[in-house]
């Protein structure tokens, strides 16, 4: 598999979710989503793959607007996509297995927490409401793990 950077995996991932998008759509959900990311740092990725046919450019007046080239490139995009939510599970078994940084009782938590992210269908209403009931769960524990730190002072 060909090595992307970071911002090409989101980049990719972010066109296999939603098919088509403009550089200023991806800018947008990068700032919703906590990641901060320049037009300076994505429109030069986005020319550098419609250079390697992974995505294609079309004009709508002044806008460009990506999508991603079928067949071996959208498997390609398939295989980024796999990726990422391969490195997301790595990250979620190296914290239930080892990370000191997160206390043990909530080490397994987390790390459940963030293969269910990893593996949430966004367009699945039911997916979303699992993830959701996990994250309040997580939520509720931190809560408590912090209580426990403050001497039980509510």
């Amino acid at each position: 598999m060909p090595k992307y950077s970071w911002i090409e995996n989101m980049i990719i991932t972010y066109l296999y979710s939603h098919r088509q998008m403009t550089g200023y759509d991806f800018i947008k959900y990068c700032k919703e989503n906590d990641v901060n990311i320049s037009a300076g740092s994505v429109y030069p990725i986005l020319k550098r793959l419609s250079e390697k046919n992974m995505v294609k450019v079309d004009l709508q007046g002044r806008k460009k607007i990506y999508t991603l080239i079928n067949g071996e490139n959208s498997n390609a995009a398939e295989r980024s996509h796999i990726y990422l939510k391969s490195n997301i599970n790595k990250i979620g078994t190296t914290i239930s297995c080892s990370c000191d940084l997160i206390p043990t009782s909530l080490r397994e938590e987390v790390s459940s927490y963030l293969k269910t992210l990893c593996s949430t269908e966004w367009k699945n209403p039911e997916a979303i409401k699992k993830l959701e009931e996990e994250t309040r769960r997580l939520g509720e524990n931190i809560l408590k793990h912090l209580n426990f730190l403050e001497g039980g002072r509510s």
